[in-house]
């Protein structure tokens, strides 16, 4: 949607807002047969009368993304026009894989009556080696929900909700799944949330024929929430073995979005411009530049001691010429230019970050994670040229270097470095 109103011959404003939903589906067998069950029983075959896979995944993906943005124009006089406004964008992304059991021994039935009918062990069981000891009681629940709060009340690392994990700080909590036809055995997802948003104000003066200056400011702000795997999922079947005693779901969210973080920062330009008697541009720019941090991985037992990136700042300074020569006939516009960067981000395998743990089965120090280098340059010269050789025949193309000095780091590529390619 685009909105415009003049208020006055000077003053104007408009505002734009988007949106946009991007949901897809892929669905991929796992078993790559085409076997059925028999009429007996879901679990066997109808051919061989053996026991068989019968499984496929689904796999959702959906990105959400909306964007507001105000521009206000004043133009009191040909020499100076004042523009100055406030944006904001937001996205939220999930991607999972969900994997389904056709044929499962708790598929028919909803979670009560699976609870109430199914189990036909003993009164007590021993719920894992090393637990707090017998679980008593098994018999004559009546609900998939006492079930499970009778298991949370005798063991201490179950919770029977995620609200109650949370509370224990926990991150894993059983529940009864819905409906009468369960097929989902695992799920697992990641998703992220960023919100980005800023206020800004930039100034155009002619100072003379010749002269002209243009000036802005802009504060900037990133809001990230991600979780330190970004992960969330589950995993149903039968909740004890011997019996089953009913169907219920093991969830599990790694931190969820317990774990923001925002990063912001000023931003600015200053740009010198003189116009030569032949009417070519000469031009002069300082800018500075911010990016965010970037949300780490913990994974395989590491730990981190920060579980993001620090935010890269940068300095640039560019000096250039646009114009045309030879009559008109040669289009040119040349630039070179010097970016500073305090804290450059790279994501790279490198040995892991001072402070973190590693796990007593990790073969090697080095992680792949997002880190930051120190005092970076990148410098060039760029070429563009458009020659009119006549009305109908031109000739165009540009020339560009570039070169960098990176900071002190260390990184790890792997595969052969004496590889040899046929």
């Amino acid at each position: 949607a685009y909105l415009s109103f003049d208020f006055s011959e000077n003053l104007n404003a408009k505002y734009t807002y988007s949106e946009g939903d991007t949901s897809q589906r892929y669905y991929k067998e796992y078993d790559y047969s085409n076997r059925q069950p028999s009429a007996a029983d879901n679990l066997v075959s109808a051919d061989g009368g053996v026991t068989y896979l019968n499984r496929f995944g689904d796999l959702p993906y959906d990105y959400d993304e909306t964007s507001h943005e105000l521009l206000i124009t004043y133009a009191p006089s040909e020499t100076l026009t004042v523009q100055g406004g406030a944006f904001q964008y937001s996205n939220r992304t999930r991607w999972a894989v969900v994997r389904n059991e056709l044929n499962n021994s708790w598929r028919d039935g909803t979670a009560d009556e699976q609870w109430t009918t199914a189990y036909t062990g003993p009164d007590t069981h021993t719920w894992v080696s090393g637990s707090n000891g017998l679980v008593s009681g098994l018999t004559g629940f009546t609900s998939c929900a006492d079930g499970l709060r009778h298991f949370a009340s005798q063991v201490s690392w179950i919770a029977d909700s995620a609200e109650d994990a949370a509370a224990s700080g926990l991150t894993t909590w059983y529940s009864c799944p819905e409906g009468d036809y369960h097929t989902e055995n695992v799920y697992y997802g990641t998703r992220a949330e960023q919100t980005s948003q800023a206020v800004f104000v930039n100034v155009d003066y002619t100072i003379s024929e010749a002269w002209a200056i243009s000036a802005g400011l802009r504060y900037v702000e990133d809001e990230k929430l991600q979780s330190l795997v970004g992960q969330q999922g589950s995993f149903c079947t039968s909740f004890l073995m011997p019996g089953p005693l009913g169907v219920a779901c093991s969830g599990y969210d790694n931190g969820g979005f317990d774990y923001p973080n925002t990063w912001d920062a000023v931003v600015g330009q200053t740009t010198l411009e003189y116009t030569l008697p032949n009417q070519n541009l000469l031009y002069g720019r300082i800018s500075t530049g911010h990016q965010s941090g970037v949300f780490n991985r913990e994974e395989n037992g590491q730990v981190f001691a920060q579980d993001f990136s620090d935010e890269s700042n940068l300095m640039n300074w560019e000096l250039g010429s646009k114009g045309f020569l030879l009559d008109g006939k040669l289009q040119y516009a040349v630039g070179a230019y010097l970016m500073k960067y305090d804290d450059m981000q790279i994501e790279a395998f490198q040995p892991a970050p001072a402070g973190s743990s590693m796990p007593i089965t990790s073969e090697t120090p080095i992680v792949e994670y997002a880190g930051n280098i120190g005092e970076t340059d990148v410098w060039g010269v760029e070429v563009e040229y458009a020659y009119a050789f006549n009305d109908r025949a031109r000739i165009m193309g540009f020339y560009a270097y570039q070169d960098s000095e990176l900071g002190e780091h260390q990184s790890v590529v792997q595969g052969d470095p004496d590889a040899v390619w046929d």
